[in-house]
């Protein structure tokens, strides 16, 4: 068996213990692995090992409810009594998770004047809505 199908064969049986092996030959050791920072939200802590010996914090974010990658969703900023009325505990939660929470459609309404929901508005505007 060759090193590559050796090594494929690691990752294929355990991939989070093949991605630290990774790290850790490439001079990264993770001081403290995955935890919840909040929910949606996961850090770990991860120290390059080298003459510099930097630390920096890796997170990974989704949504609290689906998991889904916020990457792939609306990105938005809602009202803050809405919010912390459905989320009082804060985190990331996507468009439709955030609407069945509320109970129904998210209105223009329901969303702060900022300019992440800038989008929102001049969609309204050219359909003529309010």
């Amino acid at each position: 068996m060759s090193n590559s199908e050796e090594l494929r064969g690691m990752y294929l049986a355990n991939a989070q213990a093949y991605a630290k092996k990774m790290m850790y030959e490439r001079g990264y050791v993770v001081v403290k692995d995955w935890y919840t920072a909040r929910p949606g939200v996961q850090h770990r802590s991860v120290r390059l090992v080298g003459e510099d010996d930097l630390h920096f914090r890796d997170t990974k974010y989704f949504c609290q409810d689906c998991e889904r990658d916020p990457m792939a969703m609306t990105q938005f900023i809602i009202t803050k009594d809405l919010w912390d009325t459905h989320c009082p505990d804060g985190g990331v939660i996507c468009w439709q998770c955030f609407e069945a929470r509320l109970g129904r459609p998210i209105l223009l309404d329901d969303l702060e004047a900022v300019p992440l929901n800038e989008a929102f508005f001049i969609g309204a505007r050219l359909a003529g809505s309010k």
